[in-house]
């Protein structure tokens, strides 16, 4: 611009325009607001163009309110506000949490009868979640806003990785679906379009994946016994509304609609077509390859060959590490919690692919189990495992990261016992590392553990637990824990690692006056920075 006055040369609109754009994207939006008062100084009016980069610079710079202001502005001047301009704008109010404006936003685009784009849906829903504002009324509104037919059948779907803001979302809808009980809502965005998680690019045709996604929502209206519900729906996937006839249901729905009431006959019309080879290419080509592999070799029913399959599989997968406790972590693990007081039930944090937690059922026989799966995909394949194993009963996988469910107001549905709280004689932790310290300390303030509760993590050596170790076994568990560290082989791997196996000391029967004084030690500088150093290798 200043190179073209030089010149003698008059920037016109297209120019500033362009100009302002530039410097929203460097998050320079002074610069690009006096650029914006430039264009009615020249006598040039500002167009739609306009408005939509100056937006979205605000919003980049995180002036929210000004964003808002400039979406007033365009109205007054008689410019409607196109889809670029609304996304741009709920973009700037998400980045300031301000989740009653974003949704105000998303509501005035339908009322203009614009579609709201997939990320700017995303960014409501998270705007939502950050904030805890989840009405009922409100979570239902998004659901459907958010999985639509048109946001799912769109000629560009969005692909949905690890991470990602479709991703997060998604992973969020499940969350609060089940945390209050929306069997309904969870089952839609389990099985509309392909389950949901295939239309938006995990799994792929032929993968599976469908298969599984409807199997997972049958495992849950199970347990509400919703026995008609199931076989109807477990059928629907049989017919082949999508790829071949049987495609949309594997061995494991066999498992889940032969615990149906009076499905004797549904069971002679499923017909089962394997679903084809994934490619290495494929988003969650490893876990959908994993299950192929145990519902082809495992035996329904039978949990030790399922554990066996997927010991078997991670052994032979080339240049595919399965990320499971198995060999001698299965056996440290399983001879720990066999070791863990009556009366409570177990919970794992981090369940991939369900392997663990069948370890420890079969382990503890009677023993309820609850585990918790960030991944979306992750849970739909664990709860496959599960229901081939035939534990779908005594397993509850839920979706979520530890650090929003085990500190949700009213406690997480997994530990709501009726009148008493539910209470724990057992943890295993095999999540993020840093992640320990924080999810024991969240659950001891919460008084979930019984006395003589045992608590095993995995991974303490490599990335590694620092801080959590210091807690249970360094000078910070005088008195309160009591802690072994097993050196061992990572599973599939020529590698030494370390699982941690600590029991919770009830406390003592008398205290002296001065133990009643608790001074927190401070943890080292030192270790607190060992620790921000694990988790970067994650």
């Amino acid at each position: 611009m200043q190179d073209m006055r030089a010149r003698k040369l008059s920037p016109d609109l297209s120019h500033h325009n362009a100009a302002i754009s530039v410097l929203g994207k460097g998050s320079q939006w002074e610069r690009a607001l006096f650029l914006f008062s430039e264009i009615e100084t020249g006598r040039m009016k500002p167009d739609l163009i306009s408005f939509n980069a100056l937006i979205s610079a605000c919003g980049r710079g995180q002036c929210w309110d000004r964003a808002l202001a400039l979406l007033a502005e365009m109205r007054l001047r008689k410019l409607q506000p196109d889809q670029v301009s609304y996304v741009s704008a709920i973009s700037a109010v998400e980045g300031g949490g301000l989740w009653q404006h974003a949704l105000a936003l998303l509501r005035e685009m339908a009322a203009v009868r614009l579609r709201p784009p997939a990320l700017g849906l995303a960014s409501v829903v998270l705007a939502c979640a950050q904030a805890g504002q989840w009405e009922q009324e409100l979570l239902v509104e998004l659901l459907s806003k958010t999985w639509s037919p048109s946001f799912t059948g769109s000629a560009q779907k969005p692909v949905m990785c690890y991470g990602s803001l479709l991703w997060q979302c998604y992973s969020t809808l499940l969350r609060e679906c089940q945390q209050r009980d929306l069997l309904d809502q969870e089952t839609w965005l389990l099985t509309s379009c392909s389950g949901g998680l295939a239309a938006l690019g995990l799994g792929g045709d032929g993968s599976g994946a469908s298969a599984a996604c409807a199997n997972a929502a049958a495992v849950r209206l199970l347990r509400a016994g919703r026995y008609a519900t199931v076989t109807e729906l477990l059928l629907a996937a049989a017919s082949g509304t999508g790829e071949q006839p049987g495609s949309g249901v594997n061995a494991a729905s066999r498992s889940l609609l032969a615990l149906c009431r009076g499905s004797e006959g549904a069971q002679l019309q499923l017909a089962i077509v394997p679903p084809a080879p994934v490619s290495v290419g494929t988003p969650y080509a490893k876990e959908l390859g994993l299950l192929r592999h145990v519902l082809e070799t495992a035996h329904a029913g039978d949990p030790a060959s399922v554990v066996a399959a997927v010991e078997s599989f991670g052994q032979g997968a080339l240049n595919l590490w399965l990320k499971v406790a198995g060999g001698s972590k299965a056996s440290a693990l399983t001879a720990a919690v066999a070791g863990a007081p009556p009366g409570g039930r177990v919970l794992e944090i981090g369940t991939y692919c369900g392997f663990s937690s069948i370890c420890m059922a079969m382990r503890l026989p009677g023993v309820k189990i609850s585990t918790l799966e960030l991944d979306p995909m992750h849970m739909v394949v664990a709860r496959n495992m599960h229901a081939f194993a035939g534990l779908a009963d005594r397993i509850e996988v839920w979706t979520g990261h530890s650090k929003d469910l085990l500190t949700r107001s009213g406690g997480p549905r997994f530990l709501q016992g009726g009148k008493q709280p539910a209470v724990l004689s057992a943890l295993f932790m095999d999540q993020r590392g840093s992640r320990y310290d924080e999810d024991l300390a969240a659950l001891e303030a919460d008084g979930r553990f019984l006395p003589g509760a045992v608590v095993v993590a995995d991974n303490v050596l490599k990335p590694g637990a620092p801080l959590f170790l210091w807690r249970v076994a360094g000078r910070g568990a005088v008195g309160q824990y009591a802690s072994q560290i097993l050196s061992l082989k990572e599973f599939a791997m020529p590698s030494e690692d370390w699982m941690s196996a600590t029991v919770r000391l009830p406390p003592p029967k008398r205290r002296s006056k001065a133990s009643l004084i608790s001074v927190p030690e401070l943890r080292p500088a030192e270790l607190i920075q060992l620790d921000r150093e694990a988790d970067r290798m994650r």
